[in-house]
């Protein structure tokens, strides 16, 4: 194999595995309040209004490592409900550093109106959505702090 080609597979094969860590979700960190680690989930993230009313609606399975992070641009009472959610769900509230406000346990699906609301207990900025009963299953209570993907570090630095 000649110099030339040797370059160029050691190309491609950067480039496939920079593709591979673009596609990968962010994560979100729970550290109790003694700041040790209690879990870890691969996030889609929900930015926008549509986003946000769409969330997880639809899907049959979630795994155990995974969630949706609900951002909003700033912190304020919330309001979810499950309207064509299928899956059981832990809603965890956090203000706008990220500390927990309460948690919603083990939400009920709701394929037909009226639907629950799930409310936070302050002014939330961020909501994590985890499959129903891993918050008791891991410890995570009020308090505990969800450490964000980095591209929201610096958001929370402006409060």
């Amino acid at each position: 194999m000649n110099k030339g080609t040797r370059k160029q597979i050691l190309c491609l094969i950067f480039c496939l595995f920079s593709l591979a860590a673009c596609n990968q979700n962010p994560s979100v960190q729970i550290l109790d309040q003694d700041q040790k680690p209690l879990a870890s989930f691969q996030v889609e993230i929900a930015r926008t209004s549509e986003e946000h009313q769409k969330g997880l609606q639809h899907k049959t399975f979630l795994g155990d490592n995974e969630g949706m992070l609900f951002v909003f641009p700033e912190a304020a009472e919330r309001s979810f409900w499950m309207k064509d959610t299928l899956i059981s769900l832990d809603m965890l509230f956090a203000d706008h550093k990220g500390y927990i406000l309460n948690i919603q346990k083990e939400t009920e699906p709701c394929l037909k109106n009226p639907c629950k609301n799930y409310y936070s207990e302050g002014k939330a900025q961020y909501v994590l959505e985890i499959n129903a009963g891993l918050s008791e299953q891991l410890g995570i209570k009020k308090g505990d702090a969800l450490i964000l993907p980095a591209e929201f570090q610096a958001q929370k630095q402006l409060y």
